[in-house]
C-alpha cells in the first residue's frame, strides 16, 4: 500500500511558528518588544518569499517528526516503568496464583478425562 502524504500548504507552519512566537511574547517576555517585532519580520519574510516559506516549513516538518519520534519514545518508556512495572510487582507479591498447579503437581497439565459429544460442539463459547 502506497504511503499517501498531505498536501499541507507551507503557509500553515508559517502561522504555527508565528502563533508560538507571540505566545512567547506575551506569556514570558512582555517587556521586550524584541519577539513581537521578530514575529512580525518572520511573517512578513515568509509571505514576500515563497522559497523562504517552503523551505522554513519543510524544517519545521523535520523539527515536528523528530520531535515526536523522540517523546513517543520517552512517553511510552515512562508509562512502562512508572506505571506498569510497580503494577506487576505488587500484583506478583500479593496476587495468588491463576495456575492450576499446586504443591504436590511436578506440571501444570489437567488430565481431563471428558468424552465429546454434540452439546460441545453446539456451543463452542
Amino acid at each position: 500500500m502506497k504511503k499517501v502524504k498531505a498536501s499541507n500548504s507551507p503557509y500553515e507552519a508559517i502561522l504555527a511558528i508565528t502563533l508560538a512566537l507571540i505566545v512567547v511574547y506575551y506569556f514570558f517576555f512582555p517587556e521586550e518588544e524584541r519577539w513581537l517585532v521578530g514575529a512580525m519580520l518572520f511573517a512578513l519574510l515568509c509571505l514576500l518569499f515563497s522559497g523562504l516559506a517552503e523551505w522554513v516549513a519543510f524544517l519545521w516538518e523535520r523539527l515536528t517528526l523528530g520531535i515526536g519520534w523522540f517523546m513517543s519514545r520517552v512517553l511510552f518508556s515512562g508509562v512502562f516503568f512508572l506505571l506498569l512495572t510497580p503494577i506487576a510487582l505488587l500484583y506478583r507479591l500479593f496476587g495468588k496464583s491463576d495456575f492450576y498447579k499446586s504443591t504436590d503437581r511436578q506440571s501444570y497439565f489437567v488430565d481431563r478425562n471428558h468424552q465429546f459429544g454434540m452439546d460441545d460442539i453446539e456451543n463452542p463459547w
